[in-house]
């Protein structure tokens, strides 16, 4: 009896709940927009999270379901996304109207994890624009020369350590995912924090061990911290849960700390990102024009007049400081890493591709000499900018990007129609979808370098290629991480042949984690040339 009285008594308050947890579902039905029919609670989420969909696959399924329509929604757990698809649609919320659409969907603040809440990708508004403008002279193609050498002997020296561990037979089994977030790790350390680390022969070091836990989003518990994090901020912030671990994060400040006050001190210059953070501390960093005769790269993201308004943002916390290291180190870390797990793969695959590349490899090295490869020779490489933008192409990292709108704003594209989007309504740009729909690229999932190559790359419709972002949000590293990828790729061809083994999964599929990853270790051949 007495529990039957509280299932009574407690079943007004839990319809109650129920109701305002799901209350805007019917979102998008009362505006008549297309969208995915919702789950309660989980809303389209539910095949990722527990039918293991990877969400590359999701969002493909959704972006040729509404192939027809310029916008439609579907629902982030609870929360109603408007998903905008259209090109013009496309420029118009990322840069004609950006001042609309400026941030990014909150997902940690300074107040709820210092390391990340301080970063340049999670600031809102002002906060975000006085750190872009400050920092966007660190990136220019000038100050990527100055760290050229940097990575370049940091490629050398992967291919030394591949060279080491070839057997008798003359080739070496890899782990591509692995072995490359050791080598980017190593990159990014010398680049970022001025730090010599051998995560090759040293996998135990601090900064890789740490780079790992702050950065796995394949493992599950990290999965569900996220979720935890997105759906309830406040909660987490009172149960002090951070997305970066504290250990983690205390390392990578105490670090970046140290360094600066090393450098000042002893009135070193290093060219790498703590020095350029220096000088923009001081004041005395100045924006310069890119020389576009030497930087060809199709996927470099250009600078907008907004990020070059240069500001100097003064009385920088530790945190903040750190943060824009912290920033640069686990975006150039993973994302390059996965980008060169998945060129390895599409090279296993395609022997004619591979052959393309080592020909053209062979030409430029001809052509120096006997020198090593320089800045200039690299961004010269045609076929192997095809190849890499078209990596980028099937297999973004950055798959998915979204902003939030804060005024409300009439969308309108040529053809006359108009779309309402109200103020604080959330939006995703589908960039996954977008990469693989047939309008904007014939038989998208062929994996064609030929697409970016002489007059077909000038037929390629402006907003459908997005691999860094667009406008003045777009990822302020664009240029480093092609540098990155690039050097990494014409070093390894140069001396390796890169082939399949009785561990190579083929065909390779994604994983259901929220970072773009294979669903298995991708294993593969180096033989000697």
């Amino acid at each position: 009896m007495g529990c039957l009285f509280w299932i009574f008594a407690l079943s007004p308050i839990l319809y109650l709940i129920w109701r305002y947890i799901n209350k805007d579902l019917d979102y998008f039905a009362e505006r008549n927009i297309p969208h995915e029919k919702p789950l309660p609670i989980f809303g389209n989420w539910f095949s990722t999270l527990f039918l293991g969909k990877p969400i590359p696959d999701m969002l493909l399924q959704l972006s040729n379901k509404f192939r027809e329509h310029k916008l439609y929604g579907m629902f982030d757990m609870t929360v109603p996304m408007y998903v905008i698809k259209d090109p013009e649609l496309i420029k118009q919320v990322m840069v004609k109207d950006f001042d609309h659409f400026v941030n990014h969907v909150p997902f940690l603040t300074s107040e709820g994890d210092a390391l990340f809440g301080n970063s340049l990708f999670a600031l809102l508004d002002e906060k975000w624009r006085n750190m872009r403008s400050t920092l966007s002279p660190a990136f220019t193609s000038s100050k990527m020369r100055m760290m050229y050498e940097l990575v370049r002997n940091c490629a050398d020296s992967f291919i030394t350590y591949c060279n080491d561990n070839l057997n008798e037979n003359g080739y070496y089994d890899i782990n591509a995912k692995d072995i490359f977030s050791k080598a980017t790790v190593d990159v990014i350390s010398t680049c970022a924090f001025g730090l010599e680390v051998d995560s090759l022969k040293n996998p135990e070091n601090e900064v890789y061990v740490n780079a790992r836990k702050s950065f796995n989003f394949e493992d599950f518990m990290q999965q569900i911290k996220v979720l935890f994090i997105g759906m309830a901020p406040k909660l987490c912030k009172w149960l002090n849960i951070n997305f970066i671990p504290k250990e983690s994060s205390q390392f990578f400040k105490q670090i970046v700390a140290d360094t600066i006050k090393h450098r000042r001190s002893t009135n070193t210059f290093r060219p790498d990102v703590i020095q350029l953070l220096i000088q923009a501390i001081d004041g005395k960093l100045k924006h310069e024009s890119d020389n576009k005769d030497t930087e060809t790269g199709f996927a470099v993201v250009n600078e907008t007049t907004n990020s070059k308004q240069v500001t100097t943002k003064s009385n920088w916390s530790d945190s903040e400081v750190a943060a824009q290291c912290f920033l640069f180190f686990v975006a150039g870390f993973d994302t390059t890493s996965t980008t060169l797990t998945f060129a390895l793969y599409e090279l296993v695959v395609a022997d004619d591709i591979q052959e393309k590349l080592f020909e053209e490899i062979t030409e430029t090295k001809n052509q120096l000499n006997g020198k090593p490869v320089t800045y200039e020779a690299i961004h010269k490489m045609e076929y192997l900018d095809a190849f890499v933008s078209e990596v980028l192409r099937h297999h973004p990292p950055g798959f998915l990007t979204d902003r939030v709108c804060n005024k409300n704003t009439n969308l309108k594209v040529d053809s006359g129609e108009e779309f309402f989007i109200p103020n604080k309504s959330k939006l995703w740009i589908n960039v996954y979808g977008l990469h693989h729909d047939h309008q904007y690229f014939p038989n998208p999932m062929k994996f064609d370098p030929t697409r970016f190559l002489g007059e077909n790359k000038k037929k390629i419709i402006p907003n459908t290629y997005m691999p860094f972002g667009l406008g003045p949000r777009a990822c302020i590293g664009s240029r480093f991480a092609l540098m990155e990828v690039k050097l990494m790729l014409y070093y390894l061809l140069s001396e390796f042949s890169v082939k399949a083994c009785d561990k190579t999964s083929i065909p390779l599929h994604y994983s259901n984690s929220f970072a773009l990853a294979p669903d298995v270790d991708l294993i593969v051949r180096l033989k000697k040339r």
